[in-house]
């Protein structure tokens, strides 16, 4: 399996398709098998890049405190260590955040932006959902606890009613083979924590397309509304559901970010 070294960090990444370069930043508490769903159909027009952020999945585990500056110093250094020049980015959600830190500090590695269901500063309920969550993860031995405790704020109604939806989430996460480690999600969320990107928006000239989720109760409309607003070459797409366009609504979310990258 493809590992690369990026500022003394072992980083797992994997590549799919050709043509134009598309890197993938996963969201808080996940690694590159949350683009599964959307993987194949991107690949039919782009070279996908994903990988694992520091402390997820196969990546490296990190003891120590960091801020989401060093982690898209990281993925810059993954890009140009990759060979590529310059990629378009898709951020969802903490990669969001990441996303527009790249664009505002290394804007020539940048071709189009894409952030989805994102943030430019952590809501005060939000923060204390994802916390809580974390210190669930300390305190159970049953790992599908925490995710289902933070479902209803990720996953649409619907989503959660149909076909029991919520019972599949919790035995996806038993039985997967590279959980995510408890002290590696609190130091993704306090990376997140302090994250503040509102000063630096109108600094970031990418043609850049913002994805709100109608129902997105971690990241409100509000949050993308302010990128939208203040991003000079930025436009807004509100998509039906709540925080996982890519789970939920699979096609859709493809066929957004084909319309945007290719047209």
């Amino acid at each position: 399996m493809p590992k690369i070294k990026v500022n003394e960090i072992n980083y797992y990444y994997e590549e799919a398709g050709s043509k134009e370069p598309l890197l993938l930043i996963a969201g808080l508490g996940c690694d590159l098998s949350i683009w599964t769903s959307v993987l194949d159909k991107l690949s039919q027009n782009f070279r996908v890049i994903i990988f694992d952020n520091r402390d997820a999945g196969r990546t490296d585990y990190v003891d120590a405190t960091y801020t989401i500056n060093d982690m898209a110093d990281d993925t810059v250094c993954l890009i140009k260590k990759l060979g590529y020049e310059k990629v378009s980015i898709l951020g969802h959600s903490l990669g969001g955040a990441i996303a527009q830190d790249i664009a505002c500090r290394y804007p020539e590695v940048v071709d189009k932006l894409i952030i989805s269901n994102s943030l430019v500063q952590v809501a005060t309920v939000s923060l204390a959902a994802l916390e809580f969550a974390g210190k669930l993860r300390k305190f159970t031995t049953d790992i599908s606890l925490p995710t289902q405790s933070i479902a209803p704020w990720i996953y649409s109604d619907d989503y959660l009613r149909y076909d029991n939806n919520l019972e599949k989430l919790g035995e996806l996460i038993r039985t997967y083979p590279f959980p995510q480690q408890a002290d590696g999600y609190l130091r993704q969320l306090n990376a997140l924590a302090k994250f503040n990107s509102q000063g630096y928006l109108h600094k970031i000239r990418h043609l850049t397309l913002i994805i709100g989720g109608s129902h997105d109760l971690l990241t409100p409309l509000n949050q993308s509304q302010i990128m939208a607003d203040n991003i000079p070459n930025a436009q807004l797409v509100i998509l039906p559901g709540s925080h996982m366009p890519i789970i939920e609504i699979p096609l859709l979310f493809v066929k957004t970010i084909d319309n945007f990258l290719l047209n």
